[in-house]
């Protein structure tokens, strides 16, 4: 019985890492420049002397990368780092949204935070924007959530996407749901 719980849980925390990664995707591919690629396949990687395990992961395209010097391209940052997040929290069980601990936030939220602190904001500037990104972002992902599902679904299938079949993908949704 432990062993069906056990792949039960790993089954649901790809299914959640999909659609994390998903968020992030479609969020940088139509507020951003996309993505190089996105994949959901765990990677063990040493920062410093400590040793973390990712479950997901997106490499945004720097090509024609601004820099961050206004609060609204902050803003723009920031909605696609939390767009992961809560793409994720949209398919987690009310049991998952009130028992887990949820660590996919709080590497989003150090993200943000240094996002934040390339513009030096005060701390008052810095909870401004995080609410004001936070409430962009959840729009974003109510707005698109059809387009992250058939991402999260491409991502489930094959557990890494390459940043041209992110935007065939969004580009064939978005024109979907325009017609």
């Amino acid at each position: 019985m432990q062993e069906y719980l056990n792949a039960e849980a790993e089954l649901r925390s790809k299914v959640r890492s999909a659609f994390h990664e998903a968020g992030h995707a479609v969020a940088s591919e139509v507020l951003l420049r996309g993505v190089e690629f996105v994949t959901i396949q765990e990677e063990i990687k040493v920062i410093g002397d400590k040793q973390y395990v990712f479950s997901g992961f997106n490499q945004p395209r720097n090509e024609g990368r601004r820099p961050l010097t206004s609060i609204e391209a902050l803003h723009t940052e920031l909605v696609v780092t939390f767009a992961g997040p809560l793409a994720e929290y949209s398919v987690m069980t009310a049991d998952e949204q009130k028992n887990e601990n949820w660590t996919y936030i709080e590497d989003d939220s150090r993200i943000a935070h240094g996002l934040c602190n390339r513009l030096e904001l005060t701390a008052a500037e810095r909870a401004e924007a995080m609410h004001r990104a936070m409430v962009s972002s959840a729009d974003f992902v109510n707005n698109n959530s059809a387009t992250i599902e058939v991402v999260a679904a491409a991502l489930w299938r094959s557990t890494r996407l390459s940043g041209e079949e992110v935007s065939e993908i969004v580009r064939k949704c978005l024109k979907e749901s325009s017609e």
